[in-house]
């Protein structure tokens, strides 16, 4: 990521106010110098799951409404089916995937989850994923 692109990803962030007014908002700042030789960039992927809309399994926050139930029952279907499938391509296509479920945020110390993904995008490891919540330290 260059100095300019940083900087206007920043800006964007700056310009809604979400990232600044949210107190469980982390600032995660990417190396943003040219490098020569190396292994290049991590071919790494991040999601952050919301626990309702990805149904995270055993979450307080991954609840059914109780009005059209069987509607609900099949959008999260499909959510967790797109997810999978999404997924299980990035994995064939050579990518490693994370996966931090948003209760974890808000329960996980700040500079522990940094470390643990800052370990995981830095390990090198083969393709393959990562989980973090807060019952997966």
């Amino acid at each position: 990521m260059s100095k300019g692109i940083a900087g206007y990803v920043l800006a964007i962030h700056d310009q809604h106010g979400n990232d600044t007014q949210n107190p469980h908002a982390h600032f995660v700042f990417f190396d943003v110098q040219q490098k020569t030789g190396g292994r290049g960039r991590p071919k790494t992927v991040l999601f952050v799951h919301g626990c309702y809309w990805h149904r995270h399994p055993g979450c307080r926050k991954a609840t059914t409404p109780s009005s059209n139930v069987e509607f609900w029952t099949e959008k999260f279907r499909q959510n967790i089916e797109r997810d999978a499938r999404n997924i299980h391509d990035l994995q064939e296509a050579g990518w490693r995937v994370g996966i931090v479920w948003e209760c974890a945020i808000g329960r996980e110390p700040p500079f522990g989850l940094i470390r643990k993904l800052e370990e995981f995008i830095k390990s090198g490891s083969p393709p393959g994923w990562i989980l973090i919540d807060e019952r997966h330290p």
